[in-house]
């Protein structure tokens, strides 16, 4: 009873006095312990040195919460995290249809790949009532134009949606005079795939949008992704980042 009027939980692992297992079992059992509590926001942040594989439970424990209201979870620089771990949270998200916000942080998740990304995607296809999404990725080399589009098209049917934020920045380890050329699977139709979608979210009166580093983004994509952005009437706020974007000239400024 003691439990039943709270609203919101949040807990940050990042150090174990024992081990991790013991450290997410624990945050596990408090998670589930909470199950029965209806319109409930769960915050979690994870060490950075957590091995991926003791986050597989996470999932299970998050997927008894199918009312929750909103979710936070960072999993900021895990750098020993694969795709196989991520998916039972994604798996769990599917669920929560009822969710309302959600904000996901996956800076630094080297070892995460496309199907990943595409696993949140699936997922967001179920989100219908969301009204808050925050995003953040740095795994620049896992997105693709195919990737970018099945996510641009999921965004795309969150009518609710009223606040969003997408990170797409680069890696630390992966800085711009690299043989590697960041985002270099986004071609100029990827961005006009989210240019579309972002246009659907006629009750948007948020935007905060990074494409670092983009070198897809010249004049003619921004002069689209602008004419998209003018139809979204409710708009009050909007914040554009595209630091290092080496394409964009004058005019597209």
């Amino acid at each position: 009873a003691g439990w039943s009027r709270l609203e919101s939980f949040g807990i940050t692992c990042q150090e174990f006095p024992r081990s991790y297992k013991d450290g997410i079992d624990v945050l596990c059992s408090s998670i589930s312990d909470l199950s029965g509590v209806n319109n409930l926001m769960i915050k979690i942040t994870l060490s950075s040195e957590m091995p991926g594989v003791y986050i597989r439970p996470l999932g299970t424990a998050l997927a008894r919460h199918q009312n929750l209201k909103g979710l936070d979870i960072s999993f900021c620089q895990l750098t020993r995290i694969a795709d196989r771990d991520l998916s039972p949270c994604f798996d769990a998200l599917k669920l929560m249809k009822g969710l309302e916000s959600l904000e996901l942080d996956l800076t630094g998740c080297e070892g995460i790949s496309e199907e990943a990304f595409l696993s949140l995607t699936d997922a967001l296809a179920n989100l219908t009532k969301l009204n808050t999404f925050h995003f953040y990725l740095t795994a620049d080399q896992i997105v693709n134009n195919f990737a970018l589009r099945k996510f641009s098209h999921a965004l795309g049917k969150l009518e609710n949606l009223t606040d969003l934020k997408l990170a797409f920045g680069i890696a630390v380890s992966n800085p711009l005079d690299d043989d590697i050329i960041p985002w270099q699977n986004i071609t100029k139709e990827g961005i006009c795939d989210l240019s579309d979608a972002l246009c659907k979210l006629r009750r948007l009166r948020s935007l905060d949008l990074l494409l670092e580093s983009f070198l897809s983004l010249r004049d003619d994509t921004i002069t689209y992704f602008s004419s998209c952005l003018m139809k979204l009437i409710n708009l009050k706020k909007i914040e554009l980042n595209f630091s290092k974007c080496l394409n964009i000239e004058e005019k597209g400024k």
